[in-house]
C-alpha cells in the first residue's frame, strides 16, 4: 500500500540533489506501519520490534540482498 515515490526513494542509496533522503523516508515508513502497530495492539514493544524489523527487511530489500 506504499507509493511509487516512498517504494523507490527508500532504498539504500538514493539522493535527491546530492542529499541522503533514503533513511529518512524508510524511517517514516516503517514509522507508519509502527504507528498501526501500536493502534492495534496497544504495545509500545511489539511496535518498536515492527519498526526494527520493517526498516530492516526494506533495507536489505532495497540494497539487492
Amino acid at each position: 500500500m506504499q507509493s511509487e515515490w516512498v517504494a523507490a526513494r527508500q532504498a539504500a542509496g538514493f539522493y535527491l540533489d546530492g542529499e541522503a533522503i533514503w533513511p529518512s523516508v524508510l524511517a517514516c515508513h516503517a514509522g507508519i506501519h509502527a504507528g498501526a502497530v501500536k493502534l492495534v495492539t496497544g504495545s509500545w514493544l511489539l511496535a518498536g520490534l515492527e519498526f526494527v524489523a520493517h526498516a530492516g527487511i526494506d533495507y536489505s530489500r532495497g540494497a539487492g540482498s
